[in-house]
């Protein structure tokens, strides 16, 4: 009952967003003056994000979609769409969300190491190790799918109802698995792995995540305190070292609170799939009926799951344009000219991503035209101010 509305209306809709969010991410992450590591792991999360969805809506379409599902139980299924829906409906999909969990852990690491070990850098976040580390992921990931691909496969039957043949479409083990272990431990296996697959990003993300917050909270503290200290020197003639600082530091902040964000949402979003393999792994350990768990139960599960799945790119695009003023800028760069790109000094801690820009110790920022020309008059007026309480102080200098 739910999933013909949601999997052959909604899906499709949702689908339809998310490609258009991701893609539009991906444009934007990949201007060259936002080319730095962090930036390459959440291009690479928009890119399988987007493969999840483009991969999966295929079998929706034609099953729940296009009705499918009527000509199943009148005629059967075709061979050809019997043996892609092991690859559409399950394998792909779940192989480029296993990569989107492990890219989401890495990227929650990789702020753990800008936070606590700014030392280790040049070490662990430079472009070319983030590169070999996001290409290992999606290795990893597409390898943990390979037993499914050589243990199982789907093929065609046809049987008898009222006197007419219908082609049925049956999930079938290869003889290996029976010499091996057999099919019923290949099933045990194969759960218990998903399972350690999916709860070990989860733990780490949850571990990183709440030593980010950690931090965020720590600079909270440290802004309120530096609030009411004066960010100018006497003169008022030139920014202080602190303010460069500060100002650089403020950047830090944004976007460590930003990642805690996408880390945050994303492990609420898997909450129910670890509800699911907990139970399914309870089901095996406690030795319980297969019947314990409704059918149903499970099926509007994995149907909120998907859902959540797909649902997550746009949510990352709301996070994006609400907390990173540079993707706004970006963003608005894309279709407007009131914007300029101004050269920043890198602190010695930011380096490492400054070698995107061919280890320059400079990046390239986007500010607003009219804030630029605002804080230009502004300091314009500053200085005729000082000008004129200069003059001034000197005609009374002369007078006596």
């Amino acid at each position: 009952d739910w999933a013909i509305p949601m999997y052959g209306f909604i899906m499709p809709v949702l689908v339809v967003i998310t490609t258009t969010t991701n893609m539009f991410i991906m444009v934007v992450l990949s201007q060259k003056h936002l080319r730095t590591p962090t930036n390459f792991i959440l291009l690479a999360m928009a890119l399988t994000d987007l493969l999840t969805g483009w991969t999966a809506i295929p079998w929706f379409l034609f099953y729940y979609t296009l009705g499918g599902y009527i000509a199943y139980d009148d005629a059967g299924i075709s061979e050809n769409w019997c043996k892609l829906h092991m690859i559409l409906n399950e394998i792909l999909p779940s192989m480029f969300h296993t990569t989107t969990m492990w890219l989401t852990v890495f990227l929650a690491i990789q702020r753990y190491v800008y936070v606590c070990v700014p030392n280790s850098i040049h070490q662990y976040c430079t472009p070319r190790t983030t590169k070999l580390c996001t290409v290992s992921i999606f290795l990893f990931s597409a390898s943990t799918y390979v037993p499914d691909l050589f243990g199982r496969y789907r093929m065609v039957s046809p049987i008898i109802v009222n006197g007419t043949s219908i082609n049925r479409c049956y999930q079938c083990y290869a003889d290996w698995l029976s010499h091996l272990f057999g099919y019923q431990m290949y099933d045990v296996i194969t759960l218990f792995v998903r399972g350690a697959i999916h709860f070990t990003p989860c733990a780490l993300l949850l571990i990183f995540t709440r030593k980010l917050a950690q931090t965020i909270k720590a600079a909270e503290v440290r802004k309120r305190s530096w609030a009411t200290e004066s960010m100018f020197d006497r003169r008022g003639s030139s920014v202080s070292p602190r303010c460069s600082s500060s100002s650089s530091g403020r950047s830090m902040y944004a976007t460590n609170r930003m990642l805690a964000v996408i880390c945050t949402v994303f492990f609420l979003l898997e909450i129910p799939a670890g509800v699911l393999y907990g139970l399914q792994i309870m089901e095996y350990v406690l030795n319980l009926p297969q019947d314990w768990l409704p059918v149903n139960f499970i099926n509007r599960f994995l149907i909120i799951r998907t859902l959540a799945i797909i649902i997550s790119s746009p949510i990352q695009f709301f996070i994006y344009c609400s907390m990173s003023e540079q993707f706004r800028l970006t963003a608005r760069q894309l279709f407007t000219s009131r914007l300029l790109f101004v050269a920043q000094s890198i602190l010695p801690r930011d380096e490492a991503q400054a070698t995107f820009h061919g280890g320059k110790r400079y990046s390239l920022i986007l500010v607003d035209v009219e804030t630029f020309e605002a804080k230009r008059k502004q300091s314009a007026a500053r200085r005729g101010l000082l000008a004129k309480a200069s003059d001034a102080f000197m005609e009374r200098s002369e007078i006596r």
